[in-house]
């Protein structure tokens, strides 16, 4: 974000750096499949990086992972944490393996969101880091001691192919495992729907950020209690600082929403500022059929959209 505001040809470069590597993989993918229909031996290298690995894999199937949720669900009530998750957390650190969290600041964490101190056993988190980001940073520790058992049969199924796509897997379920102790699934999907899937209201009610929320909010699919088949998807604000808009990205829906056929069928909901950057804002859709009440009842924050003046209309025009 820095770099897209200090200098934004500097972004926009990196920006085609990036899509010139990913049209190159992909002609290279095609390449290989033509030479082995045609019988050749495809010796090409693969060109993806383990990120790339994990992204395609985690975004081929559905945001959902039943083992950890049980898990989480599990764990969140033996800690009976009230109105004080992260006290409970620290408490049960301390109780069960003897870790002490501390919070240190930013001139001696500069870099780092949280590091882990074997020698000392304490576990320290950044200043820099919002009271929100501070107790998901907890929350991830926590599920990774106490749910490995469930993220790690989670991780077997994606049978990824090197040891660092492993490594990056492993901390994409062990975030997702956070979220789910933060947010249990039946809690918040009750009070969800008791609120219209009014993002700000349940930010409020389970003390996380609004961010915490939308990505929660994309897990929803339990199989016999599911939610609305909320998504991502990244709308360029590049336009307006000068910048290469990068390419738009749909993650993929739930199954039960595969078939909206196109754009207009979707619901942008607000992005405040702090979930979007001066590149990219991030926003959460959702089928209109899928949700009730009518999309025009359902509520905003007064803050800014995410979109800004250069918001299309079209987003949220009839279905």
């Amino acid at each position: 974000m820095e770099v897209a505001e200090a200098a934004p040809n500097v972004s926009g470069g990196i920006v085609k750096l990036y899509r010139a590597y990913r049209e190159q993989a992909s002609r290279l993918r095609d390449l290989a499949a033509l030479l082995a229909g045609e019988g050749h031996m495809a010796a090409l290298a693969d060109t993806r990086l383990p990120m790339d690995e994990v992204r395609e894999a985690f975004e081929a199937r559905p945001n959902h992972f039943a083992r950890i949720e049980e898990a989480a669900e599990a764990l969140h009530a033996s800690l009976s944490p009230g109105d004080d998750l992260s006290g409970a957390m620290k408490a049960w650190l301390r109780r069960e393996h003897g870790l002490a969290v501390r919070t240190l600041p930013v001139h001696v964490m500069p870099t780092l969101r949280r590091r882990f101190d074997r020698h000392s056993m304490r576990l320290f988190i950044s200043e820099r880091l919002s009271p929100f980001d501070q107790l998901r940073e907890i929350a991830i520790e926590v599920a990774s001691i106490a749910c490995h058992e469930a993220i790690a049969a989670e991780l077997e199924q994606f049978r990824f192919t090197t040891a660092e796509a492993r490594r990056i897997g492993r901390f994409e379920l062990a975030r997702y495992a956070a979220h789910a102790l933060m947010m249990p699934y039946a809690a918040f999907l009750a009070a969800a729907q008791r609120m219209k899937y009014d993002v700000a209201v349940l930010a409020a009610r389970f003390q996380v950020s609004y961010e915490q929320v939308a990505n929660r909010l994309t897990m929803l699919q339990r199989a016999g209690a599911a939610g609305v088949p909320f998504f991502f998807s990244w709308r360029s604000t590049a336009p307006a600082t000068g910048c290469v808009a990068p390419e738009r990205k749909d993650f993929p829906m739930p199954a039960s929403a595969a078939a909206v056929p196109s754009s207009t069928s979707r619901l942008p909901l607000p992005c405040p500022a702090s979930f979007s950057s001066s590149t990219a804002s991030r926003c959460l859709m959702a089928p209109y059929s899928s949700l009730s009440p009518a999309p025009s009842t359902v509520r905003r924050p007064p803050s800014t959209n995410g979109f800004g003046a250069r918001r299309s209309s079209s987003a949220a025009r009839q279905p």
